[in-house]
């Protein structure tokens, strides 16, 4: 069977449910997660492009940048829009509590990512990377959809971001090659985090995620049963069904 072009939403609608993914659904983060990781995305590329300038003009840029690609002119009130807005910046203000630059020095911003499972390739979305003053050890910033820890740490995204980041550094006794930090817009706009290591990572674990991007290259979907999500398709799907 030939390979399929993914994305992280598309691969995660498959782990969540073969039939959303054959349906064309995805699994993607809220609009308070997207505004957030877009302006934090655009703050930092800003940041390195222009680091002269100040901190409320960059953030000023992003929010309007990251405004046009989550259309909130078009799809949203105005006063949704300005609450969207001033949320996202209560947000920066708590991101740049634990990313302050007197311990993080700018890498790179976005940083698009490709990694091969099985014939397939999936685009992987690395909103930045840091480093400190004291070590090698890269500090990558990567967007969740998930608020647990379970749903983080068994995420197969997190898992193939750390294994494609951690051969960039040279293993040293002590210390972990790469770190990946996890953020998350809650409903009320307040900041999420929490990070996982290289030791998180498990052959096995990506040897399981390999077999289910083999599954998806057969086209193999089933619904799950008992069902419990709100989805669009539920009202059409059914075993065999086409799309």
């Amino acid at each position: 069977m030939p390979g399929k072009a993914l994305t992280e939403e598309r691969l995660r609608a498959y782990i969540k449910c073969s039939q959303l993914f054959h349906y064309g659904g995805t699994e993607s983060g809220s609009l308070s997660n997207r505004m957030a990781q877009y302006t934090a995305e655009y703050y930092l590329a800003a940041s390195l492009r222009s680091s002269t300038r100040d901190r409320a003009y960059l953030l000023t840029r992003a929010l309007l940048q990251a405004s046009k690609a989550c259309e909130l002119d078009t799809k949203y009130l105005a006063g949704q829009s300005v609450q969207m807005a001033t949320q996202t910046t209560l947000w920066m203000d708590e991101y740049w509590k634990i990313f302050g630059t007197d311990m993080y020095l700018p890498v790179t911003g976005p940083l698009p990512w490709r990694a091969k499972v099985s014939k397939s390739r999936i685009d992987l979305q690395i909103s930045g990377v840091l480093r400190t003053k004291k070590n090698q050890t890269l500090h990558v910033l990567s967007f969740t959809p998930y608020m647990d820890r379970h749903s983080q740490v068994n995420d197969p995204i997190t898992h193939l971001k750390l294994n494609a980041m951690k051969k960039f550094v040279r293993s040293h006794p002590g210390r972990p090659r790469a770190i990946l930090h996890l953020l998350w817009a809650y409903p009320n706009g307040r900041l999420g985090y929490d990070h996982v290591t290289e030791d998180s990572l498990n052959p096995k674990y990506l040897d399981l995620i390999k077999a289910k991007v083999e599954e998806l290259e057969r086209d193999s979907h089933f619904p799950v049963l008992p069902c419990k999500y709100s989805c669009p398709f539920k009202t059409k799907c059914f075993p065999g069904e086409d799309k």
